[in-house]
């Protein structure tokens, strides 16, 4: 895979990144995809994964009800809750055993907060 280019990790800062997908995406709900290749890298310091910027939705779709209209879910809240607070106990598995109590914690793409929700307070 050609090496794509990144910005420096917005984590750890490094400016070495490895292509570690180049294909099709999902672009809204199951079945859709991206009318270009789109390109996923990881950076050589700290492992992140990302999008490579140019393939990223303008940040704009996000503001309004637009993403979740793709996506074919609620556009509200407690519409929002009602379908993803359940899937929260998977991210909790995912973070067991490692303590959350004591730690600022950050959820990128967070939508209505659910998961941050289930931390609160720990």
């Amino acid at each position: 895979m050609r090496l794509a280019v990144f910005e420096p990790c917005e984590i750890c800062g490094t400016n070495d990144w490895k292509t570690t997908y180049e294909g099709p995406i999902r672009h809204g709900s199951f079945g859709n995809f991206s009318p270009q290749p789109a390109i996923v890298g990881q950076c050589a310091g700290c492992g992140v994964q990302r999008l490579r910027e140019a393939d990223c939705a303008d940040a704009e779709i996000y503001e309004t009800a637009a993403y979740r209209e793709l996506l074919h879910q609620p556009t509200d809240a407690d519409g929002f809750f009602s379908e993803h607070d359940i899937l929260q106990l998977s991210n909790l598995a995912a973070l067991w055993p490692e303590p959350v109590r004591g730690r600022t914690v950050a959820d990128v793409g967070c939508a209505a907060g659910s998961f941050l929700d289930h931390v609160s307070g720990l």
